[in-house]
């Protein structure tokens, strides 16, 4: 280990021990110097696409010339502004709430992926049942506005730490969909750590993996052990928008359906260190497997799909895959936040490369949309105020409305505490004072809400499940 990058961990290692993480601020003129020049060669030595020392030293130096203010931490975000798209500074806060977030799993937020793409912020997925979700945010969307303050120059942390905030309160998010600008008031809630969902459809495994995360593989495991045991030979797993996660934890569910032999290939900076990451064991074999993926699945979901199409693994099924074949690190800073670094490239078993290209399923198969069928909603009859209790077929009304725009499960004629909490919830979102009862102005608003819209028809999963007949 070279001298530079000793000292910086030794002194790292001592700021995240201080009892008060402020006392890390405060660094004397020679030290910012010293440390800038530490961080610039560990920058230089080890991104995968580097920018030259002399223009990251200038960069900084500049900034601590033209912003004093922005202290050590502003050159630090200068340096990475440099280098590529997914490479960035992270205040203290941040950094803190992220490295929470990748041990539990869980964080509170509005549960929606973006991802940096053509210098716009793109929403890759919202995650299931999330309020981003519900609120009918989408894969594609590009985030352009944050509480209607204009997002689209700020740095990828900085919109980040906007949406993501305490439990309860709400934030405005603006889109835009094609040539529309669409505007969603989100309440944040705790997003939910379960990544691995399963069941068996006429005769056929579904496995449903949102993310690549500690938990995941154990989850996967489970979920192989149950179709076994039930005799299930033909799988779908479905990765449509998911977008990534751990890559140990994305190679260690490869290893659980793929034959002994390479399964990814690692390629870093420095072409000595490249690494080749193998499956020990054959895994093949135990199921008829088609993999779903869509715009959507990124990073290492793309790296598991490349895995399952170059090894004949199984057959993948939907459209292309989003494009993010690069390898991040975290490292902690002596300020305290930390610093998000490429490292590393990676390529399928076959040696195709993922980044900016994606992944093309061997079937490709498009979603179609169609307007939504209402014709089973009951006429709501405004005037009476329904509260948690009444009954009747005004109660159905309301609940068919809350249930259509993914308030609550489903509909009957009963209120109950689910009602009030939707009603309380769609309140919040639409600006109304928030009762958890249904007044005239909640009703008048349900019932005003354009029902027409287009909903999507999953031809992929109908594909998938139809071309496992036919090979069974």
């Amino acid at each position: 280990m070279k001298k530079s990058l000793k000292r910086i961990l030794a002194l790292v290692c001592g700021v995240l021990l201080l009892a008060s993480p402020a006392a890390a601020l405060e660094l004397s003129g020679a030290q910012e110097y010293l440390f800038i020049h530490d961080l610039v060669d560990f920058v230089y030595e080890n991104a995968k696409f580097p920018e030259e020392k002399e223009k990251l030293l200038d960069v900084a130096f500049h900034e601590r010339l033209v912003n004093p203010e922005s202290g050590f931490n502003g050159m630090v975000e200068a340096v990475m502004d440099c280098l590529d798209e997914h490479s960035g500074y992270m205040d203290e806060t941040t950094y803190r709430s992220y490295m929470q977030e990748s041990v539990s799993g869980e964080f509170a937020g509005i549960g929606v992926n973006i991802s940096i793409q053509d210098d716009a912020f793109v929403v890759i997925s919202a995650i299931a049942g999330s309020p981003a979700e519900k609120a009918g945010i989408v894969s594609g969307d590009i985030l352009v506005a944050v509480d209607d303050e204009n997002i689209e120059e700020e740095e990828f942390e900085a919109v980040r730490a906007r949406i993501t905030g305490q439990v309860g309160t709400t934030v405005k998010v603006t889109v835009r969909r094609g040539s529309e600008l669409l505007s969603f008031t989100v309440m944040r809630d705790m997003i939910a750590s379960e990544t691995v969902y399963y069941e068996i459809m006429d005769g056929i495994g579904y496995l449903q993996l949102t993310g690549f995360t500690q938990t995941s593989v154990e989850g996967v495991k489970e979920a192989i052990n149950y179709f076994e045991t039930n005799g299930v030979k033909d799988l779908i797993m479905d990765l449509r928008n998911n977008p990534g996660g751990e890559m140990n934890a994305a190679l260690d569910i490869c290893r659980l359906f793929t034959p002994s032999g390479v399964i990814m290939r690692v390629e870093y900076a420095n072409s000595k260190n490249n690494v080749l990451f193998y499956n020990e064991e054959d895994s093949n074999g135990k199921f008829n497997l088609a993999v779903l993926v869509n715009g959507g699945s990124a990073s290492a979901s793309e790296l598991f799909t490349g895995a399952i199409q170059d090894t004949s693994s199984g057959t993948i099924i939907g459209t292309r895959t989003f494009g993010k074949g690069t390898v991040q690190t975290i490292m902690p800073i002596v300020s305290g936040g930390g610093i998000r670094l490429t490292v590393a490239e990676y390529k399928t078993a076959g040696g195709r490369a993922v980044h900016h290209k994606g992944i093309t399923p061997d079937i490709v198969v498009e979603n179609t949309t169609k307007i939504a069928d209402t014709s089973y909603m009951v006429p709501m009859v405004l005037g009476t105020e329904w509260k948690a209790g009444d009954t009747g077929e005004g109660v159905l009304a309301l609940e068919q409305r809350l249930a259509f725009w993914g308030y609550m499960e489903e509909a009957d004629e009963v209120a109950d505490e689910e009602t009030a909490t939707a009603l309380r919830l769609f309140q919040v979102q639409n600006g109304l004072t928030v009762t958890g009862t249904a007044d005239v102005y909640t009703q008048i608003r349900l019932n005003d809400v354009n029902y027409a819209i287009e909903i999507e028809s999953d031809d992929q999963l109908a594909a998938a499940m139809e071309f496992l007949k036919n090979e069974g």
